[in-house]
């Protein structure tokens, strides 16, 4: 009699971590929430606390929470689909605070400047990514640092490469102070605060940056209204 109790107690034990084991790994793949309403309401999120950026859909994001356990949150799934849904989101961080209650900090993305192209405007945040212009208040381009005219004709959308070049000529000469990237079919031009013009190769942009450095360091650009480095051998220059 007594063995058979040892047996049964040890049965019921087993069995309980077997039981706790399989709803821990349910509650991992999320299988179980909407069918046990007890598990469920231990595990919920109750409650979803935003800071930093607050000019959004604040619905929107908690609802990304609802079929969530704050057990065992996906925080890579959710932060994805909230800068899928506000691109004009960068970075997302979230962790759980106490049980049931988590916190989502939200940091926009700095707009950089303003993109036109085919009679469409887009705004380059300050990691040179595209995004559109209809994320963003007029307030939010108040910083602006410059324009970018993209007048390539012959294609029919953004190249990213191009953007990276744009980029490259604002970490190469940012002391200049650019207000005007104009991209033309095989140039691009820079249009300086003080009026004056430098004009870079589209595709042999690191030849024109070199080209460019050894000029400055022998001449006083203040003397050129116009210095075009787009050439493969020379140096244009009009004063």
């Amino acid at each position: 009699m007594v063995k058979k109790r040892k047996k049964s107690k040890k049965f019921i034990k087993i069995k309980g971590l077997l039981v706790l084991f399989w709803l821990i790994v349910c509650a991992s793949l999320g299988l179980f929430l909407p069918q046990i309403p007890v598990i469920n309401n231990l595990i919920k999120i109750e409650k979803v606390e935003i800071e930093g950026y607050k000019e959004i859909d604040k619905k929107a994001i908690k609802r990304l929470f609802e079929k969530e356990s704050w057990i065992f949150i996906r925080k890579n799934k959710i932060e994805e689909n909230i800068k899928k849904q506000f691109p004009q989101i960068q970075e997302v961080s979230i962790r759980v605070i106490k049980p049931k209650v988590v916190k989502v900090k939200l940091t926009k993305r700095t707009p950089l400047a303003i993109l036109k192209f085919k009679k469409r405007t887009y705004v380059l945040d300050n990691n040179f990514q595209i995004i559109s212009l209809k994320y963003f208040k007029q307030e939010d381009l108040k910083n602006i640092k410059y324009e970018i005219l993209y007048n390539d004709l012959m294609v029919n959308k953004i190249d990213k490469r191009i953007i990276k070049n744009i980029e490259k000529i604002d970490k190469n000469f940012n002391y200049f102070n650019i207000k005007k990237y104009i991209i033309n079919i095989s140039q691009i031009a820079c249009i300086l605060e003080n009026g004056k013009t430098l004009v870079f190769s589209k595709e042999n942009l690191n030849k024109s940056i070199k080209r460019a450095k050894s000029f400055f360091n022998k001449v006083d650009i203040s003397k050129y209204k116009y210095i075009d480095f787009s050439f493969d051998s020379i140096v244009v220059a009009r004063r």
